[in-house]
């Protein structure tokens, strides 16, 4: 669980709502965060790969946010062609 949420605060720029422990029969835990929607591009097939293909994803979305000014910049270096 280490690496998911390593890989959700750090490289995703996500936020860690809650972690909430596994329900009934079900040996899975649930970590509800909020993560850039450009950030979880091929995220499905990464956290596969970090859990060993038990984990599973769900999106839903949540709200609109403006960029902050690194995000902004490096959007505007792609769009411009030179990156």
């Amino acid at each position: 669980m280490g690496s998911v949420l390593s890989d959700v605060t750090g490289a995703r720029r996500g936020t860690v709502l809650a972690l909430l422990p596994p329900a009934g029969a079900d040996r899975r835990h649930t970590v509800q965060a909020l993560v850039p929607l450009a950030s979880l591009i091929g995220y499905a097939g990464a956290l596969r790969s970090q859990t060993g293909g038990e984990a599973s994803l769900s999106l839903e979305l949540s709200h609109y946010a403006p960029l902050d000014e690194h995000a902004h910049a490096e959007l505007l270096m792609q769009q411009r062609g030179y990156v």
